[in-house]
């Protein structure tokens, strides 16, 4: 299967390239199951690119150029604590939060300079008791859904990007490099959800993080584990 691809300006992360979740989602998009997806060099907004898929395995071109590549994988992965989720929705504060330290005010996940319904407005904070963990409440739009009502899978690959970034690698410039997700139920695109991250590890410039989509009723719907790397400040555009 070969599709054209635009990556809209609306899906950036850092202001002239697409936001990292959101292209893992649509690398990992014609493959079913867990995916592991592994972005090459940042991804170009209002280019024309090439997804080719098997089902198996996906790549996105930029003529010949490879931005990024995904496979099917398995992802064991657990959440690594116990969480009331409404509880933390309910307790979260209407702010910013970490997002305030973000070098990127527009990325479509994260940024506080982005609407509801425009970007995904998730905003994280420290989870009191959890030492590297952080939660954001993801108030769920019609506008992000699929046919049948359910967040759209790039969506929720997207979600859980930057609430890792938050948890492991706040402080630093970094971008991620590889994100593999598992889904594990569909979520009805309305009311709120909370996201959950936390630090697995840091080995040199490398950060490895899990984060997770929990509904307000408890239900683990997606799990993700990714890699940042972090950078001279100076080589990342920030406006």
């Amino acid at each position: 299967m070969k599709k054209n691809i635009v990556i809209s300006r609306q899906f950036n992360g850092p202001p002239t390239t697409g936001n990292g979740g959101y292209v893992c989602g649509l690398l990992a998009d014609p493959i079913s199951g867990a995916a592991e997806a592994t972005l090459k060099v940042p991804p170009p907004l209002e280019a024309d690119l090439v997804l080719e898929s098997d089902g198996e395995s996906s790549r996105l071109l930029a003529g010949d150029q490879l931005i990024g590549e995904a496979r099917k994988v398995d992802l064991d992965l657990e959440l690594p604590f116990e969480i009331d989720a409404a509880a933390v929705l309910d307790g979260l504060p209407d702010t910013y939060g970490m997002s305030e330290q973000s070098p990127f005010s527009t990325c479509f996940v994260c940024g506080p300079d982005r609407d509801h319904g425009d970007g995904l407005c998730i905003y994280t904070h420290p989870i009191d008791g959890h030492e590297g963990a952080v939660a954001g409440r993801w108030t769920l739009d019609a506008g992000f859904a699929d046919s049948d009502g359910m967040v759209d899978k790039r969506h929720i690959w997207a979600a859980l990007d930057c609430p890792g970034y938050f948890a492991c690698s706040i402080g630093d410039m970094a971008l991620l490099a590889r994100m593999t997700t598992k889904i594990l139920a569909p979520l009805r695109c309305e009311g709120d959800a909370l996201i959950v991250g936390w630090t697995i590890a840091k080995n040199g410039r490398k950060r490895d993080c899990g984060t997770a989509l929990v509904g307000r009723d408890g239900t683990l719907h997606a799990i993700s584990r990714g890699l940042w790397i972090t950078l001279d400040p100076s080589r990342v555009a920030t406006s």
